[in-house]
């Protein structure tokens, strides 16, 4: 592959309920006013507190995508932590909802899953697309 070779990867944006979004606001601002509450009080052991929910944040996904080599690509604020797993290796895909799906995947012998949130029309896009890759995968509606 040469350097003027374009690559077309599709991103989904990762779907945020109205639930998601009033609890991340809630936590955005008990941080700001403990880390302000203990500035005025020098007291900055407390801060340690207040590590969990913003790590919590750094590693909510922001999208995903599917690459030319056929993997599943779960990218967060830091990159993409989470090991990738193949198209081919996926089982079966269960449908909740209209933004929900949990798709099931073999790999290395052993049974993962992993629970996606797209918008509606990105939902769409991407199981037809997952679908087109690997159409033997089991498609199912709760």
């Amino acid at each position: 592959m040469d350097e003027y070779t374009i690559i077309m990867e599709k991103r989904y944006k990762y779907y945020i309920t109205k639930r998601e979004k009033c609890i991340c606001g809630f936590f955005v601002l008990l941080f700001i006013a403990g880390t302000v509450w203990m500035i005025l009080r020098n007291e900055y052991s407390l801060l340690l507190f207040l590590i969990g929910p913003l790590g919590t944040c750094l590693f909510y996904p922001f999208s995903y995508r599917l690459t030319d080599d056929n993997l599943v690509d779960v990218r967060h604020f830091l990159g993409s932590t989470v090991k990738s797993f193949s198209v081919n290796q996926i089982i079966r895909i269960t449908q909740r909802s209209k933004n929900e799906v949990v798709l099931v995947y073999n790999r290395d012998g052993l049974r993962g899953d992993r629970i996606l949130r797209l918008s509606e029309v990105d939902m769409m896009d991407f199981l037809d697309e997952l679908l087109q890759r690997n159409p033997t995968v089991e498609f199912s509606k709760k």
